[in-house]
């Protein structure tokens, strides 16, 4: 229950007129209860995060266990089938604890948790509303925003992590998935390709205008944008393919180019 407010709660006093006795001799009100009873909460709701994580934890150093123990694919298999121990089943629990304590950094560590091990689009979902709301200025934010898979409907709070987070790192990887996510949609349109690829190339160039720096997963968010961008620009279909050149197998020069107009199968393989 929340405290009551003291300045509120004195004049309330000070209306009731002049107080003698006992009720004069309380001098100031001690809020320390409430506070006590919140620090516990918040200790209680940290203690049964690591308890859910723990378990999960437990559970997959004994599937680790048996598998490499397996001598053969099959009994390896039938590790992984029987003992390989499912996320979603622990974000329940985890996604409980995040209710009733909303906020709060048992609630962020629940949620970066679910992140790295359950990621499902409702999830993703869950997750992302959460940051919008709580954590949108909290740099570890940024490791739940790199993992999520957006729906249509994170669409909202990754916009307004891009557009209010104080966290260049969050609003980096906000952006990036945005891109993403209208890339993804303009591979899955057969319709309107264009103009959602344009819809992603305006989040890619944003980030390597605003966000180059941004430490990434490989290297630097502005080389990976980069990347994304020379993709749609020349690799998207409907582009004219870039040109390659290579040696057939009788040892004669070939240029992609010398096909153009014909059907052209490309077969790309390799042996390591």
């Amino acid at each position: 229950m929340r405290p009551p407010n003291r300045a509120w709660f004195l004049a309330l006093i000070a209306l009731a007129g002049p107080t003698t006795g006992v009720a004069a001799a309380q001098g100031p009100i001690d809020d320390s209860q409430p506070k006590a009873q919140e620090a516990s909460a918040t200790d209680a709701a940290a203690e049964a995060v690591q308890a859910i994580i723990k378990k999960h934890r437990e559970a997959y150093d004994g599937f680790l266990e048996v598998y490499r123990a397996a001598e053969t694919e099959e009994a390896k298999q039938k590790a992984v089938d029987d003992l390989l121990p499912d996320g979603n089943e622990y974000a329940g629990g985890l996604w409980e604890i995040v209710e009733a304590n909303p906020g709060s950094e048992a609630s962020l560590d629940a949620i970066v948790w679910i992140a790295q091990n359950a990621g499902s689009m409702q999830n993703s979902e869950r997750a992302l509303e959460a940051v919008a709301m709580y954590y949108m200025d909290d740099e570890r934010a940024s490791d739940i925003l790199q993992r999520v898979y957006l729906t249509e409907k994170c669409l909202e709070p990754a916009q307004a992590i891009l557009e209010g987070s104080e966290s260049d790192a969050n609003r980096c990887h906000a952006c990036f998935a945005l891109a993403n996510y209208w890339k993804a949609q303009s591979e899955a349109a057969y319709t309107n390709n264009d103009a959602l690829l344009a819809k992603a190339e305006a989040y890619l160039v944003r980030v390597t205008d605003e966000f180059a720096d941004v430490p990434g997963r490989r290297g630097t968010m502005g080389a990976e944008a980069e990347l994304q961008l020379f993709e749609i620009r020349n690799l998207a279909i409907g582009r004219v393919a870039p040109d390659i050149v290579g040696v057939d197998v009788e040892g004669h020069p070939r240029k992609l180019s010398d096909y153009r107009g014909k059907v052209v199968v490309l077969d790309f393989w390799g042996d390591w």
